[in-house]
Protein backbone atom coordinates (compact mmCIF):
# COMPACT_ATOMS: atom_id res chain seq x y z
CA UNK A 1 0.00 0.00 0.00
CA UNK A 2 1.39 3.29 -0.79
CA UNK A 3 -0.05 7.14 -0.42
CA UNK A 4 -0.12 9.46 -3.12
CA UNK A 5 1.42 12.38 -2.98
CA UNK A 6 -0.20 15.69 -2.24
CA UNK A 7 0.09 17.83 -5.11
CA UNK A 8 0.31 21.35 -5.70
CA UNK A 9 -3.19 23.05 -6.19
CA UNK A 10 -2.43 26.34 -6.97
CA UNK A 11 -4.46 27.72 -10.20
CA UNK A 12 -1.62 29.34 -11.64
CA UNK A 13 0.77 26.49 -13.46
CA UNK A 14 4.47 27.00 -14.43
CA UNK A 15 6.96 25.42 -16.25
CA UNK A 16 10.34 24.96 -16.28
CA UNK A 17 12.10 23.43 -19.34
CA UNK A 18 15.89 22.34 -19.58
CA UNK A 19 17.62 25.09 -21.64
CA UNK A 20 19.53 22.42 -22.95
CA UNK A 21 16.66 21.71 -25.51
CA UNK A 22 16.94 24.14 -28.43
CA UNK A 23 15.06 27.55 -27.76
CA UNK A 24 12.15 27.19 -30.35
CA UNK A 25 11.41 23.52 -28.96
CA UNK A 26 11.26 25.01 -25.19
CA UNK A 27 9.26 27.67 -26.20
CA UNK A 28 6.72 25.12 -27.86
CA UNK A 29 6.65 23.18 -24.52
CA UNK A 30 6.26 25.92 -22.35
CA UNK A 31 2.97 26.67 -24.42
CA UNK A 32 1.82 22.94 -24.64
CA UNK A 33 2.15 22.16 -20.88
CA UNK A 34 0.45 25.11 -20.07
CA UNK A 35 -2.02 24.60 -22.44
CA UNK A 36 -2.78 20.97 -21.03
CA UNK A 37 -5.18 20.18 -18.00
CA UNK A 38 -3.19 17.66 -16.16
CA UNK A 39 0.66 16.94 -16.02
CA UNK A 40 2.64 16.13 -18.73
CA UNK A 41 4.05 12.82 -17.20
CA UNK A 42 -0.27 11.31 -17.48
CA UNK A 43 -1.04 9.72 -20.85
CA UNK A 44 -1.93 12.23 -22.08
CA UNK A 45 -2.60 12.41 -26.28
CA UNK A 46 -2.86 15.43 -28.55
CA UNK A 47 -3.57 16.39 -32.11
CA UNK A 48 -3.64 19.77 -33.79
CA UNK A 49 -6.51 21.94 -33.93
CA UNK A 50 -5.62 23.47 -37.36
CA UNK A 51 -8.45 24.57 -39.32
CA UNK A 52 -10.67 21.71 -37.90
CA UNK A 53 -14.24 23.23 -38.74
CA UNK A 54 -12.70 24.28 -42.34
CA UNK A 55 -10.79 20.58 -43.13
CA UNK A 56 -14.70 18.95 -42.31
CA UNK A 57 -16.09 21.80 -45.02
CA UNK A 58 -13.57 21.17 -46.99
CA UNK A 59 -13.78 17.44 -47.15
CA UNK A 60 -17.60 17.41 -47.33
CA UNK A 61 -17.41 20.10 -50.53
CA UNK A 62 -15.00 17.70 -51.85
CA UNK A 63 -17.75 14.85 -51.26
CA UNK A 64 -20.39 16.74 -52.83
CA UNK A 65 -18.83 17.62 -55.67
CA UNK A 66 -17.75 14.35 -56.12
CA UNK A 67 -21.37 13.56 -55.90
CA UNK A 68 -22.56 15.38 -58.21
CA UNK A 69 -20.76 14.74 -60.59
CA UNK A 70 -21.47 11.48 -60.32
CA UNK A 71 -25.42 12.37 -60.85
CA UNK A 72 -24.76 14.41 -63.56
CA UNK A 73 -22.59 12.12 -65.49
CA UNK A 74 -24.99 9.09 -64.93
CA UNK A 75 -28.07 11.40 -66.15
CA UNK A 76 -25.84 12.03 -69.50
CA UNK A 77 -25.64 8.85 -70.35
CA UNK A 78 -29.39 7.92 -70.53
CA UNK A 79 -29.53 11.36 -73.17
CA UNK A 80 -29.40 10.01 -76.45
CA UNK A 81 -29.04 12.53 -79.62
CA UNK A 82 -31.40 14.87 -78.29
CA UNK A 83 -33.79 17.08 -80.72
CA UNK A 84 -32.21 21.24 -80.90
CA UNK A 85 -34.20 23.24 -79.24
CA UNK A 86 -36.22 20.67 -76.94
CA UNK A 87 -36.22 20.35 -73.27
CA UNK A 88 -34.13 17.04 -73.78
CA UNK A 89 -31.32 19.33 -75.10
CA UNK A 90 -31.89 22.07 -71.80
CA UNK A 91 -31.71 19.10 -69.54
CA UNK A 92 -28.18 17.82 -71.63
CA UNK A 93 -27.06 20.88 -71.17
CA UNK A 94 -28.01 21.44 -67.17
CA UNK A 95 -26.69 17.84 -66.54
CA UNK A 96 -23.27 19.20 -68.55
CA UNK A 97 -23.31 22.46 -65.90
CA UNK A 98 -24.22 20.67 -63.01
CA UNK A 99 -21.06 18.46 -63.76
CA UNK A 100 -18.60 21.16 -64.37
CA UNK A 101 -19.66 22.56 -60.99
CA UNK A 102 -19.33 18.85 -59.48
CA UNK A 103 -15.75 18.76 -60.96
CA UNK A 104 -15.13 22.29 -59.02
CA UNK A 105 -16.16 21.18 -55.89
CA UNK A 106 -14.63 18.22 -55.85
CA UNK A 107 -11.39 19.60 -57.14
CA UNK A 108 -11.32 22.12 -54.79
CA UNK A 109 -12.38 20.65 -51.89
CA UNK A 110 -9.80 17.88 -52.37
CA UNK A 111 -7.02 20.41 -52.77
CA UNK A 112 -7.85 22.16 -49.47
CA UNK A 113 -8.65 19.08 -47.60
CA UNK A 114 -5.09 17.69 -48.50
CA UNK A 115 -3.54 20.87 -47.49
CA UNK A 116 -5.45 21.45 -44.44
CA UNK A 117 -4.87 17.49 -43.41
CA UNK A 118 -0.88 17.34 -44.09
CA UNK A 119 -1.10 20.99 -42.14
CA UNK A 120 -2.81 19.14 -39.45
CA UNK A 121 -0.75 16.02 -39.46
CA UNK A 122 2.60 17.65 -39.23
CA UNK A 123 1.34 20.07 -36.10
CA UNK A 124 -0.30 16.63 -34.98
CA UNK A 125 3.93 14.80 -34.98
CA UNK A 126 5.06 18.44 -33.74
CA UNK A 127 2.95 18.35 -30.59
CA UNK A 128 3.07 14.59 -29.97
CA UNK A 129 7.21 14.91 -30.30
CA UNK A 130 7.06 18.03 -27.98
CA UNK A 131 4.74 16.46 -25.23
CA UNK A 132 7.27 13.08 -24.90
CA UNK A 133 10.41 15.38 -24.65
CA UNK A 134 8.18 17.30 -22.14
CA UNK A 135 7.60 14.32 -20.18
CA UNK A 136 11.06 13.63 -19.15
CA UNK A 137 12.34 17.35 -19.81
CA UNK A 138 10.14 19.53 -18.16
CA UNK A 139 8.79 19.78 -15.15
CA UNK A 140 5.30 21.86 -14.14
CA UNK A 141 4.70 23.35 -10.24
CA UNK A 142 1.09 20.99 -10.51
CA UNK A 143 3.36 17.56 -10.47
CA UNK A 144 4.84 18.58 -7.48
CA UNK A 145 4.13 18.12 -3.77
CA UNK A 146 3.28 21.42 -2.01
CA UNK A 147 6.49 22.17 -0.37
CA UNK A 148 8.44 21.35 -3.60
CA UNK A 149 6.16 23.28 -5.81
CA UNK A 150 6.30 26.20 -3.51
CA UNK A 151 10.25 26.09 -3.21
CA UNK A 152 10.15 26.10 -6.97
CA UNK A 153 7.62 28.95 -7.34
CA UNK A 154 10.21 30.78 -4.88
CA UNK A 155 13.38 30.02 -7.67
CA UNK A 156 11.24 31.30 -10.36
CA UNK A 157 10.45 34.73 -8.83
CA UNK A 158 13.95 34.97 -7.91
CA UNK A 159 15.22 34.41 -11.70
CA UNK A 160 12.45 36.58 -12.99
CA UNK A 161 13.47 39.24 -10.15
CA UNK A 162 17.20 39.27 -11.00
CA UNK A 163 16.19 39.14 -15.37
CA UNK A 164 13.86 42.27 -14.45
CA UNK A 165 16.69 44.08 -12.85
CA UNK A 166 18.15 47.28 -13.92
CA UNK A 167 21.38 45.83 -13.00
CA UNK A 168 21.18 42.70 -15.28
CA UNK A 169 19.13 44.75 -18.06
CA UNK A 170 21.62 47.18 -18.49
CA UNK A 171 24.79 44.72 -17.87
CA UNK A 172 25.91 47.29 -15.38
CA UNK A 173 28.62 45.48 -13.55
CA UNK A 174 29.20 43.03 -16.54
CA UNK A 175 28.02 39.70 -15.43
CA UNK A 176 24.98 39.81 -17.90
CA UNK A 177 26.65 36.79 -19.94
CA UNK A 178 27.32 34.82 -16.91
CA UNK A 179 24.15 35.52 -15.41
CA UNK A 180 22.21 34.34 -18.44
CA UNK A 181 24.12 31.03 -18.78
CA UNK A 182 24.00 30.24 -14.99
CA UNK A 183 20.28 31.13 -14.22
CA UNK A 184 18.12 28.66 -16.65
CA UNK A 185 20.89 25.50 -15.24
CA UNK A 186 20.29 26.57 -11.59
CA UNK A 187 16.61 26.20 -12.67
CA UNK A 188 16.39 23.33 -14.43
CA UNK A 189 18.69 21.52 -11.47
CA UNK A 190 16.55 23.04 -8.75
CA UNK A 191 13.33 21.77 -10.80
CA UNK A 192 14.85 18.56 -11.19
CA UNK A 193 15.73 18.40 -7.45
CA UNK A 194 12.49 18.80 -6.55
CA UNK A 195 10.27 16.51 -8.77
CA UNK A 196 11.97 13.98 -8.18
CA UNK A 197 11.39 14.51 -4.52
CA UNK A 198 7.92 15.06 -4.81
CA UNK A 199 7.77 11.28 -6.78
CA UNK A 200 9.58 9.56 -4.09
CA UNK A 201 7.53 11.72 -1.06
CA UNK A 202 4.50 10.56 -1.77
CA UNK A 203 5.18 6.78 -2.22
CA UNK A 204 6.10 5.60 0.92
CA UNK A 205 5.71 2.43 1.64
CA UNK A 206 3.66 1.05 4.97
CA UNK A 207 3.73 -1.63 7.38
CA UNK A 208 6.81 -3.90 7.53
CA UNK A 209 9.23 -4.78 10.54
CA UNK A 210 11.39 -2.53 12.55
CA UNK A 211 14.02 -2.55 10.08
CA UNK A 212 11.70 -1.69 7.07
CA UNK A 213 10.91 1.69 9.56
CA UNK A 214 14.29 1.79 10.09
CA UNK A 215 14.81 2.59 6.52
CA UNK A 216 11.47 4.54 5.71
CA UNK A 217 13.28 6.37 8.52
CA UNK A 218 16.38 6.93 7.08
CA UNK A 219 14.11 7.66 3.77
CA UNK A 220 12.05 10.29 4.96
CA UNK A 221 15.58 11.69 6.41
CA UNK A 222 17.31 12.07 2.64
CA UNK A 223 14.04 12.82 1.54
CA UNK A 224 14.38 16.28 3.67
CA UNK A 225 17.94 16.84 3.20
CA UNK A 226 16.92 16.69 -0.68
CA UNK A 227 14.63 19.44 -0.03
CA UNK A 228 16.89 21.89 2.82
CA UNK A 229 20.03 21.87 -0.44
CA UNK A 230 17.15 22.64 -2.79
CA UNK A 231 15.94 25.65 -0.51
CA UNK A 232 19.55 26.11 -0.04
CA UNK A 233 19.97 26.96 -3.99
CA UNK A 234 17.01 28.95 -4.23
CA UNK A 235 18.17 31.04 -1.26
CA UNK A 236 21.11 31.88 -2.91
CA UNK A 237 18.71 33.14 -5.86
CA UNK A 238 17.04 35.22 -3.38
CA UNK A 239 19.93 36.84 -2.38
CA UNK A 240 21.18 37.72 -5.61
CA UNK A 241 17.99 39.25 -6.30
CA UNK A 242 17.86 40.92 -3.51
CA UNK A 243 21.54 42.41 -4.00
CA UNK A 244 20.23 43.39 -7.56
CA UNK A 245 17.05 45.00 -5.97
CA UNK A 246 19.37 47.19 -3.61
CA UNK A 247 21.25 48.24 -6.71
CA UNK A 248 19.03 49.15 -8.64
CA UNK A 249 18.00 51.18 -5.42
CA UNK A 250 21.46 52.56 -4.96
CA UNK A 251 21.02 53.37 -9.15
CA UNK A 252 17.68 55.23 -8.87
CA UNK A 253 19.10 57.38 -5.24
CA UNK A 254 22.22 58.30 -7.77
CA UNK A 255 19.88 59.23 -10.54
CA UNK A 256 17.82 61.07 -7.88
CA UNK A 257 21.34 63.08 -6.53
CA UNK A 258 22.82 63.76 -10.30
CA UNK A 259 18.98 65.24 -10.81
CA UNK A 260 19.26 67.50 -7.89
CA UNK A 261 22.47 68.39 -8.75
CA UNK A 262 21.39 69.82 -12.03
CA UNK A 263 18.49 71.45 -10.69
CA UNK A 264 21.21 73.26 -8.59
CA UNK A 265 23.05 74.08 -11.05
CA UNK A 266 19.73 75.44 -12.51
CA UNK A 267 18.90 77.42 -9.39
CA UNK A 268 23.00 78.95 -9.46
CA UNK A 269 22.46 80.15 -12.70
CA UNK A 270 19.45 81.70 -11.96
CA UNK A 271 20.05 83.35 -8.94
CA UNK A 272 22.88 84.64 -11.13
CA UNK A 273 20.69 85.77 -13.21
CA UNK A 274 19.09 87.83 -10.48
CA UNK A 275 22.13 89.46 -8.98
CA UNK A 276 22.59 90.74 -12.99
CA UNK A 277 18.67 91.71 -12.65
CA UNK A 278 19.50 93.50 -9.68
CA UNK A 279 22.48 95.47 -11.02
CA UNK A 280 20.11 96.33 -14.53
CA UNK A 281 17.68 97.74 -12.14
CA UNK A 282 20.26 100.04 -10.75
CA UNK A 283 21.40 101.10 -13.92
CA UNK A 284 17.42 101.47 -14.63
CA UNK A 285 16.88 103.59 -11.85
CA UNK A 286 19.64 105.39 -12.11
CA UNK A 287 18.78 106.53 -15.65
CA UNK A 288 15.13 107.09 -14.15
CA UNK A 289 16.85 109.55 -11.59
CA UNK A 290 18.59 111.15 -14.64
CA UNK A 291 15.62 111.60 -16.74
CA UNK A 292 13.57 113.69 -13.82
CA UNK A 293 16.60 115.73 -13.06
CA UNK A 294 16.71 116.22 -17.02
CA UNK A 295 13.07 116.84 -16.78
CA UNK A 296 13.25 119.33 -14.13
CA UNK A 297 15.52 121.27 -15.89
CA UNK A 298 13.97 121.76 -18.62
CA UNK A 299 10.85 122.59 -16.34
CA UNK A 300 12.85 125.36 -15.26
CA UNK A 301 14.15 126.32 -18.02
CA UNK A 302 10.46 126.70 -19.56
CA UNK A 303 9.32 128.58 -15.92
CA UNK A 304 12.46 131.24 -17.06
CA UNK A 305 11.79 131.92 -20.69
CA UNK A 306 8.14 132.68 -19.25
CA UNK A 307 9.60 135.09 -16.72
CA UNK A 308 11.89 136.61 -19.40
CA UNK A 309 8.99 136.73 -21.93
CA UNK A 310 6.76 138.98 -19.32
CA UNK A 311 9.55 141.32 -19.11
CA UNK A 312 10.03 142.11 -22.98
CA UNK A 313 6.39 141.75 -24.29
CA UNK A 314 3.77 144.16 -23.08
CA UNK A 315 1.00 143.72 -21.52
CA UNK A 316 -2.59 142.84 -23.39
CA UNK A 317 -4.54 145.88 -24.07
CA UNK A 318 -2.00 148.31 -23.32
CA UNK A 319 -1.69 151.53 -25.76
CA UNK A 320 0.55 151.33 -28.91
Amino acid sequence: MSRSPKRHTATEVTVVVDPAIPVRDRAGIADLLHALPRRAADDLQVSSAVATDLLGKAAATAGAGGALTAVATWAQSGIHTPRPGSLTELLLTGCDWAALLGLLALAGGGILTTVLGTLRLTETRQLRRLLRTARTRAVRTDALTGPAADLLTRAQSAVAAIRASRLHHADLAGLHGRTEEHLPVELWEIAQALQQYSDLAGTEADGGDDAAAGLRAAERKALAEVLAAAERRIEALELYAASAAEADRRLEELAAVERLEARSEQVLELLARTAAADVAAADTRTLAEQTAAAGRALAQAVDEAKDAADVVLPEPGAAA
